[in-house]
């Protein structure tokens, strides 16, 4: 196959990439606009980063046929907005795995540790330091415009450690997931079908195997970063194409993972055949973690929220009252205290 023939290719999956991203666009357009509200603020910055993907996209094919074979000045105004937008994308890949790290566990994961960890305050510390890690090692995409030598090697060093990262990290998720997700589907048949699991498991491996295609293709382009001849120019502007059109697939995939987390979350809050129970921390967890007595008025508060008599009827029956010595709580006395404490819900 010749390198004009490569070239095309290259620009192909930039096209196809840009397929993806206008159906994940009508996804979250109609989220948006319809009263679905599950997410609403996570999926308006996921409409934000696929637009900006397209026009990448867009500007890589239009790199790829105004300068085949040519080396690219860096001073160009293309070259310097694809560097920006680049940056943008691949940031905004980490932020969105880290944000389903967060959905998937909050789903998951109903201990009072759990929630004792993902506080906002500790959410909002995380996710500065995954902004910050990334500035760090990508910050010359951000400055095309500088000339020197080292910054054009940090260049590629930065992005292959960036995309590395990445690629760990979705390899890492794919793993835990997939595996919640075997033991998820075990569960009750009230819960999610079988077939949007298995469409989540496959969009979780799509995502890594297209991560690798993308490191593989930095570290070709890498390969022939001091070459100046037209054939080794010409591979480098295709294997850039292939990095680009790997990193609109990514956000593409991370993008219906993401919303369709968001909805299952959303319709397991929602569903009235999910006991309150397996929407929010028992009381009894909680005594357990904190090792300190509930009082039967703080289990009270905690219940009536959701609305569950049962619950509370068993917690307050099977709690060990104080008995004053000179009097002993009879029977009657204790279910007429429960009766009426129930009836307040």
């Amino acid at each position: 196959m010749s390198l004009n023939s490569l070239n095309i290719v290259g620009m192909s999956l930039c096209g196809i990439s840009i397929g993806g991203h206008l159906i994940i666009l009508k996804r979250l357009a109609l989220d948006l606009f319809s009263k679905n509200h599950a997410g609403r603020t996570l999926k308006q910055a996921l409409f934000v980063l696929n637009m900006l993907s397209i026009i990448l996209q867009l500007i890589q094919i239009s790199i790829a046929s105004m300068y085949s074979g040519v080396p690219l000045p860096r001073q160009d105004t293309l070259h310097i907005i694809r560097g920006i937008l680049s940056g943008l994308s691949i940031g905004g890949v980490g932020c969105l795995q880290l944000e389903i790290r967060i959905i998937f566990s909050s789903f998951f994961n109903k201990s009072v540790q759990h929630w004792h960890f993902w506080t906002d305050a500790n959410k909002t510390r995380i996710r500065v330091a995954v902004i910050l890690l990334h500035l760090i090692v990508f910050w010359p995409e951000y400055i095309k415009f500088y000339t020197a030598p080292w910054i054009q090697t940090w260049e590629f060093i930065g992005v292959f450690i960036n995309v590395t990262i990445v690629i760990v990290t979705s390899f890492s998720q794919a793993i835990i997931i997939i595996r919640k997700l075997e033991k998820h589907q075990a569960g009750p048949a009230t819960q999610q079908p079988t077939w949007t699991r298995n469409r989540l498991a496959t969009f979780l491996i799509l995502t890594f195997m297209v991560n690798l295609a993308g490191v593989v293709a930095i570290f070709l382009e890498a390969i022939h970063l001091n070459t100046t001849n037209d054939p080794n120019e010409q591979i480098r502007m295709i294997l850039d194409a292939i990095a680009i059109s790997c990193i609109g697939f990514e956000l593409v995939c991370e993008s219906y993972i993401i919303v369709r987390v968001v909805d299952i979350v959303a319709h397991s809050n929602s569903d009235p055949s999910i006991s309150a129970n397996e929407k929010t921390i028992s009381v009894m967890e909680f005594q357990k973690s904190q090792c300190i007595p509930v009082t039967p008025f703080q289990a009270l508060s905690v219940i009536s929220k959701n609305h569950d008599r049962s619950n509370l009827v068993n917690y307050l029956s099977n709690y060990p009252w104080p008995t004053d010595p000179d009097k002993t709580q009879t029977t009657e006395e204790s279910d007429q205290f429960v009766s009426t404490k129930t009836a307040s819900i």
